[in-house]
């Protein structure tokens, strides 16, 4: 006599059903963290996929994955300083593996700086003597001959001259300034009375 099996079709469905639920619980008991950064400077940036610039920002994580936060950055400036979150910086690019605690990350953004560096022909000095410029900020250079000596040329670096001093305004690149100076050209007139004669002797 043929033996009906009842009920196996509904075990396995039963058994697929307790599956789902303990993956679920899984995914809903999963430790969550939460991630914020604040950009200091001028520069924007956002966590990968947001595509929202923004100076600050926070999210919330899976416990063991990764992330990271693109920056995006004003024209001469680069990041000073990025930390946080156990994160390394890579150029624009800040990563963070294997997140594992709430934590915050502090990223610093300043301005290039350039290095102007001075150089005298002929007897005078400029002041300053050389000078570190960060980029949107400006300085003014003066040129003092020796005695008995004039300034002949003052440039460099798109100086603009400004009552007497080269003015150095939103520098782009490392640069010179170069002041010449000359001594003084005096005239001497002779005159001769009598019978005689004048000599000239030059001596340096």
């Amino acid at each position: 006599m043929p033996i009906l099996l009842l009920g196996c079709d509904s075990q396995e469905k039963s058994t697929s059903k307790d599956s789902l639920k303990a993956t679920a619980l899984t995914q809903l008991n999963q430790k969550r963290l939460s991630l914020s950064f604040e950009i200091k400077g001028k520069g924007q940036g956002y966590f990968a996929g947001d595509k929202t610039l923004t100076k600050s920002g926070t999210r919330d994580f899976k416990e063991g994955e990764n992330t990271l936060i693109e920056l995006f950055l004003s024209d001469y400036h680069s990041v000073e300083t990025a930390t946080g979150c156990n994160g390394t910086l890579e150029k624009n690019t800040f990563l963070i593996k294997d997140i594992n605690e709430n934590c915050n990350i502090e990223i610093t953004i300043t301005p290039d700086i350039f290095s102007i560096t001075t150089n005298e022909i002929g007897e005078g000095s400029i002041r300053p003597s050389s000078f570190l410029l960060p980029y949107g900020e400006e300085v003014s250079f003066t040129a003092t001959p020796d005695s008995y000596h004039s300034l002949i040329s003052f440039t460099g670096c798109g100086g603009v001259m400004e009552d007497g001093r080269l003015a150095i305004r939103e520098l782009t690149n490392d640069c010179n300034i170069n002041a010449e100076f000359m001594a003084n050209v005096y005239s001497i007139k002779t005159k001769v009375s009598g019978n005689g004669t004048i000599t000239l002797l030059v001596r340096n």
